[in-house]
Order: structure tokens, then sequence, then C-alpha cells
């Protein structure tokens, strides 16, 4: 924040005296949580949240996977499990495409 050592002490020591040791932690891991940047943008560009694109991933890996969901609906002969799965997964491909982009 720019503060040289002895200001941030004395800071410190302000919101020490007034809380304790344990309420100062909890108050400024608080104030980082309140503050903190959620909206990375997400590897080559793209305009979401990164965390979207890594849930569109893993998402798509359980539907797509090796014993993934679109396969054992296809093995029970569930068609309408399997146009539910397509419709997620032309979502999440969407999300990808869209972040994937140079």
């Amino acid at each position: 924040m720019g503060r040289d050592a002895d200001a941030t002490r004395n800071i410190a020591m302000k919101l020490n005296e007034g809380m304790g040791d344990v309420h100062l932690v909890m108050f400024t891991n608080g104030l980082a949580q309140y503050v903190s940047e959620d909206t990375l943008a997400a590897p080559r560009g793209g305009g979401a949240p990164a965390g979207d694109l890594a849930r569109a991933q893993q998402r798509k890996a359980a539907i797509m996977g090796r014993d993934g969901e679109m396969l054992k609906a296809n093995r029970s002969g569930n068609q309408a499990k399997v146009k539910e799965l397509q419709a997620e997964l032309a979502g999440h491909n969407a999300v990808i495409e869209r972040h994937a982009k140079k």
C-alpha cells in the first residue's frame, strides 16, 4: 500500500490496541476477501472470469470423460438425458471457445 515499515507498524499497533491479535488477523483477512479481485481475465484474452472457464472445462470433462455422464446415458439408452447433456455441453463449449480465442 506504499507505507513504510514504521507507518505499517503504527497502524497495526493502533488496530491491535482496540481489537487484539486474533481479531486483527480476522479483520484483515475479511477485508482482504472483501476487496479481492475475483474476475481475472482468462488466459489468452477472454472477457469473463477465469473461474467460469475453469468450471466449464471441469464440467465438460465430467460429461465427456472416459467414464463420463454422456457414456453412461448412452449405455443406458436414456435419450432424454443424452439431449440434456448435449445442451449443457453446448453452453460449456461456448464459454470455452469464447475464452480460448487468441
